[in-house]
């Protein structure tokens, strides 16, 4: 009877000793709100944020930031290259704000989330793109990677810069036409169009009224090669009719 006992009790502390083994080799961190894109004027604030826990049990306390910026390329194939950590207030902290946005800042911006006994999480990569006021360029940095030749494209292609945002409109038309600023034989626009709508190739698209808070988006692919210069590359966004 008593060494049954003793085994039972042996038994508990063995399966207590595994599951605080468990629970340590399960502590991560978990990005459950990831910084999104944003477009600004120049002279304007723009801010990112992330939401993350670590655990179990799952808190935020305890974790630590740290705040990059990539104002080069962001590069899909080497993910970890032309990252620098963020002079910017709040670079060790869940937020992040740029003040007074200059051309200088735009970018991608991401941030690394760690906590004790657990491994580095890396957020999404956004990006920040910056207008000018009174002009119709957006300002934006390439993501490099490669592709097949396909309809959206025409041919293979090296890198592109995305775009995609809202613009709220009533009681007019709309008319929105975006191309390469600064002509090269290396990009092209290769998709623009209301967010859900078919088509490749198509530089223009043209909506009755109205429409509230309709989404477009587009990618000017490069091909051949990724333009050196300028730095960040211009794009004209959009003629409002």
């Amino acid at each position: 009877m008593l060494f049954s006992l003793i085994a039972f009790l042996g038994l508990i502390l063995g399966l207590a000793g595994c599951c605080c083994i468990v629970k340590s080799c399960l502590r991560q961190v978990l990005i459950l709100g990831q910084p999104q894109s944003v477009v600004n004027t120049t002279n304007t604030d723009a801010s990112f944020s992330v939401y993350a826990v670590a655990g179990p049990p799952f808190t935020t306390n305890g974790l630590t930031y740290q705040w990059q910026v990539n104002t080069t390329l962001l590069d899909p194939m080497d993910p970890n290259t032309n990252w620098f950590n963020c002079t910017c207030p709040g670079a060790t902290t869940s937020s992040i704000e740029i003040t007074n946005v200059q051309l200088s800042d735009v970018g991608y911006y991401r941030v690394l989330v760690s906590a004790p006994g657990t491994t580095t999480v890396t957020s999404a990569a956004p990006y920040l793109q910056v207008v000018i006021p009174g002009s119709i360029i957006v300002n934006g940095t390439p993501i490099g990677g490669h592709g097949p030749a396909s309809p959206c494209t025409g041919g293979p292609f090296v890198g592109y810069i995305p775009f995609t945002n809202f613009y709220i409109v009533s009681n007019m038309s709309l008319s929105i036409t975006a191309k390469d600023h600064v002509p090269t034989p290396n990009s092209r626009i290769a998709y623009l169009g209301f967010y859900g709508d078919p088509g490749c190739g198509v530089q223009t698209v043209t909506k009755p009224p109205p429409h509230i808070s309709n989404k477009y988006q587009f990618n000017l692919y490069f091909q051949g090669s990724i333009p050196s210069a300028p730095r960040p590359y211009p794009i004209e966004l959009f003629n409002l009719h």
